[in-house]
């Protein structure tokens, strides 16, 4: 249980980091986003295990490199997958993150202008800097009232075209902000 309640408050701490993203002074903890490397594919795997197990949260699985952990906190989805290569099951290579809020909870980040959105984002990507390279999509949609965060982490230095490419783009995945 002791590893659900670590992996539990990274989770939740990304979460609400993620909700505070207006006024937060760190959008996403870097300490937490650095731990997410340091597991391996089997522990990841037995968290989520144990975890489902518990009740704590669900998962969903290729059964090869692809264990998704998937979580709905109160104002939301959390869903996070660390990405492994064959040739290195002890440390993802990518960590995907995305957050899918609640219709009653987006309104704050549907009214973000997308200058402010953008400003944010590379607060994030400096913030993360210099151990880790962050790439970010928001998707805002009026229709559905959802308001998603895609972030992307690398380690810094392993794939230098990412890092370049969240440097020059602060942080950005073009398209950066999707309205539909």
């Amino acid at each position: 249980m002791k590893i659900i309640t670590k992996l539990s408050t990274i989770l939740l701490f990304l979460f609400f980091s993620g909700f505070l993203y207006a006024q937060s002074d760190d959008i996403i903890g870097k300490d937490d986003a650095k731990a997410m490397f340091a597991l391996g594919l089997e522990e990841w795997k037995q968290n989520l295990l144990t975890g489902k197990a518990a009740g704590a949260f669900d998962y969903d699985t290729d059964n090869n490199l692809e264990w998704t952990l998937i979580s709905y906190p109160p104002v939301g989805k959390i869903v996070v997958t660390p990405s492994y290569s064959e040739n290195n099951l002890s440390r993802p290579w990518k960590v995907s993150l995305s957050i899918v809020y609640y219709p009653q909870y987006s309104g704050v980040f549907m009214r973000l202008s997308d200058k402010e959105h953008r400003d944010l984002i590379a607060k994030a990507q400096r913030q993360l800097r210099p151990e880790l390279t962050l790439m970010t999509k928001v998707t805002i949609s009026k229709k559905d009232q959802l308001f998603i965060h895609d972030f992307q982490i690398f380690e810094a230095g392993k794939f230098p075209l990412m890092d370049n490419k969240s440097t020059n783009a602060k942080g950005c995945i073009e398209p950066c902000i999707v309205r539909n």
